[in-house]
């Protein structure tokens, strides 16, 4: 699932600042990872977020070297195991890491995105053939969702309020980032006391379907006022 070292979008530290922000624009990357002498020297990750207040305060000009914005690279080996990634990701809060091959070489870079694309499965749109309903109403007053459905179109046809901002766009993704691992069916997540998320079915690595209930349709009691 990684991006090969030579499909990789990296910059050289000692570029002129122009240059960097040129490159980091064309590219369209939100992390950029950085090298010094070689490309297999990566020396740490250039965030876009990180570049954009430097460029509408304008301190750029008061920074020496393009060093002082980069944050600390992850490594992680070739055989790292896929599960294995995305529970390290959530751990050390990053969403990037560079795979190195057996010598010690950067072999190429795999993101969280890339993770959960591939524990989620490829998004089939609206203009697919083989479209099936991703979200149903059952008789209970629950829903069943499959894998694939959008947390946002979950969000808005429920009244529910899922987070959005996440690394992940699907409600497998959801449930995959809150356990941070392959999860067995039957177990679930809940969110804030108010949203239980239940698998229902799982294949190889892939959450298939999930249940969706709103706890708060349980019965309140009455307002005193």
């Amino acid at each position: 699932i990684m991006t090969p070292r030579t499909d990789m979008h990296m910059v050289q530290v000692d570029l002129p600042w122009d240059e960097v922000v040129a490159d980091v624009i064309d590219s369209g990357h939100t992390r950029t990872p950085v090298y010094d002498s070689s490309r297999d020297d990566i020396v740490g990750i250039l965030y876009s977020k990180d570049l954009l207040p430097e460029l509408a305060t304008g301190d750029m000009a008061n920074r020496s070297s393009l060093r002082d914005l980069l944050r600390k690279p992850l490594f992680v080996p070739e055989t790292k195991r896929v599960d294995d990634l995305l529970q390290m990701f959530q751990q050390v809060r990053t969403h990037i890491a560079l795979v190195l091959d057996e010598y010690g070489g950067v072999a190429g870079l795999v993101t969280i995105e890339d993770v959960l694309e591939e524990i989620v499965g490829e998004i089939v749109d609206e203009y697919d053939p083989e479209h099936v309903e991703e979200l149903q109403a059952l008789e209970d007053g629950a829903y069943e969702a499959l894998g694939r459905a959008h947390v946002d179109e979950i969000n808005h046809e429920l009244n529910i309020e899922l987070p959005e901002d996440g690394d992940f766009d699907t409600i497998a993704g959801f449930v995959f980032t809150q356990l941070g691992r392959i999860p067995n069916v039957g177990e679930a997540v809940v969110w804030q006391d108010k949203v239980r998320v239940c698998v229902l079915e799982v294949t190889r690595r892939r959450i298939e379907r999930v249940r969706i209930e709103r706890l708060t349709d349980v019965e309140q009691p009455a307002d005193a006022g």
